[in-house]
């Protein structure tokens, strides 16, 4: 059974079961058990029921056809308080396979927003537990003397590098499609935090009330931009490929939990054919803006029965479920899935 979260080294062998259980352990120890102590973020976590948060998480994964006996899960002990100075109000260190949350930063976030701080710890936790139950592959040595280093992570559909030839060399590092990839996350983070206060039969208010907060301030929320593009990306889907928009939403979140290599050159062209050309790569830039109009829905129909096998190919690809059976079966070439399009380019 193949585990959502993968360790490789340099040369692209997984390494061993014990030797990624020790180096999990290292980090948690000085992350963990001998950082100091955050008693705002301990009174948090001690009043979380990780029990029902994770069978949420595995309900979500089998909706969306992944096993949720492979689900990266982490539970308390693997939550770590943020240094002070950190940027973020959370972080999902895939390497060590730790959560961060600075609950310090919450608080002015929420002080500012006039948002409930708890409301938005739990919603910091919901974004980061996403991260780390979808896929999660490290390649690369974790020694940082160990040159030349090349170390590459892949969480969910975000693939980055870091390069370096020498000590005291500049550090070369590349990004893809984060945002596209943080949209998928938040959007179900969010779907994630009103299953779980919903089955404690209270705080529908708190999150209406929340919901509200989020469309009269929506760009001070995080990753908005990149919700609102998820949607409607999910709505041309579902339009092209006559399925509900509930079902092409699923098929993002399996392409999160699978890893769906977005550089694949087949559902490069597939894309920028159905949408526009230089789709893919504006959206491994995280040019989501310019992409908007793009993706609005035709007046017309075009759908042909060849633009249809494109699309259902495409679909597939994401789902690999939601449209069942290939509109023109015998047109399938699963041998193209294979050739790749050269490295993207900035």
């Amino acid at each position: 059974m193949e585990k959502s979260r993968e360790i490789f080294d340099q040369l692209g062998n997984p390494r061993k079961k014990e030797d990624v259980e020790r180096a999990e352990e290292r980090a948690r120890l000085q992350m963990v058990e001998n950082a100091p102590k955050d008693p705002e973020l301990q009174e948090f976590l001690a009043n979380i029921d990780f029990g029902l948060l994770k069978s949420i998480f595995q309900k979500i994964a089998e909706k969306s056809g992944i096993d949720p006996k492979t689900l990266n899960f982490l539970e308390r002990e693997r939550i770590s308080p943020l240094v002070p100075d950190w940027t973020s109000a959370g972080c999902y260190f895939p390497d060590k396979n730790i959560i961060g949350i600075s609950a310090s930063r919450i608080a002015k976030i929420a002080e500012d927003l006039g948002a409930p701080e708890n409301l938005l710890l739990l919603s910091t936790l919901c974004h980061e537990e996403t991260h780390a139950t979808s896929k999660v592959m490290c390649s690369g040595s974790d020694n940082i003397n160990d040159f030349p280093i090349k170390i590459k992570t892949l969480t969910g559909y975000h693939s980055s590098t870091r390069e370096q030839e020498s000590s005291g060399a500049p550090s070369k590092r590349n990004s893809l499609f984060q945002l596209f990839n943080e949209g998928v996350t938040e959007k179900l983070a969010r779907e994630v935090l009103k299953l779980y206060i919903a089955s404690f039969g209270e705080g529908t208010g708190v999150v209406k009330k929340f919901e509200k907060m989020q469309k009269e301030i929506p760009e001070e929320l995080p990753y908005t931009v990149a919700i609102k593009f998820i949607e409607t990306f999910s709505k041309r889907l579902a339009y092209e490929t006559h399925v509900s928009e509930d079902s092409a939403w699923r098929a993002l979140v399996r392409g999160m939990y699978e890893g769906e290599d977005m550089l694949n050159w087949e559902l490069w062209k597939e894309l920028d054919m159905l949408i526009t050309p230089g789709f893919v790569e504006r959206l491994a830039d995280g040019d989501l803006h310019k992409l908007f109009p793009k993706l609005a829905i035709p007046l017309k129909n075009p759908i042909n029965g060849s633009v249809q096998w494109r699309i259902s190919r495409l679909i597939k690809k994401f789902g690999k479920f939601i449209m069942g059976v290939s509109l023109y079966p015998h047109k399938l070439h699963p041998e193209h899935d294979h050739y790749r399009k050269p490295d993207h380019k900035k």
